[in-house]
């Protein structure tokens, strides 16, 4: 591999966290490119993100170029409905993924409210980080009640969570009924 890879512009995501992400067999290169495409994630990241079969070197180019992820792409990275078996396999291994890298690969701009729901579809992740997640502009309101079905999300997170632009009201009056519910959609899918 070529040194300059490891090289790369890169600090401050936790390896272990890419570890998780990136272990993958056989995965196209392009989604590698839509995986990583984060920025400050360190050089021994990098290196096992690479660490795949099947990779082309065009595509190793592209992991270090970390700017402006669109939303589709963060709809491949997080596990997803209605995506076949075997992709669900090589993209999603995601349990017990630290909070800062959700933070990392969610810190975008207008997605699209079915992504943001099958991002936060894990397992324990602590409430600073939905907010985190949901830190976005023109999120609809039937998203953030989605986001919110998750375990141990404390009352202040759900409200630091509807304070969004462009939420209506009629949701904001809901919430109160989200204690009683939060668990009975948690991982319906």
């Amino acid at each position: 591999m070529d040194r300059r890879i490891l090289q790369s512009n890169c600090k401050n995501i936790d390896s272990s966290s890419i570890y998780r992400i990136c272990n993958l067999q056989n995965i196209d290169s392009s989604s590698i490119y839509r995986i990583c495409n984060l920025e400050n994630i360190d050089s021994s990241s990098i290196y096992r993100i690479c660490n795949l079969q099947n990779i082309d070197s065009s595509s190793i180019y592209r992991i270090c170029n970390l700017q402006n992820i669109d939303s589709s792409s963060i709809y491949r990275i997080c596990k997803l409905q209605n995506i076949d078996s075997s992709s669900i396999y090589r993209i999603c291994n995601l349990y017990n993924i630290d909070s800062s890298s959700i933070y990392r690969i969610c810190n975008l701009q207008n997605i699209d409210s079915s992504s943001i729901y099958r991002i936060c579809n894990l397992q324990n992740i602590d409430s600073s980080s939905i907010y985190r997640i949901c830190n976005l502009q023109n999120i609809d309101s039937s998203s953030i009640y989605r986001i919110c079905n998750l375990q141990n999300i404390d009352s202040s997170s759900i409200y630091r969570i509807c304070n969004l632009q462009n939420i209506d009201s009629s949701f904001m009056k809901e919430q109160k009924q989200f204690h009683h519910l939060r668990y009975k959609y948690f991982f319906s899918s």
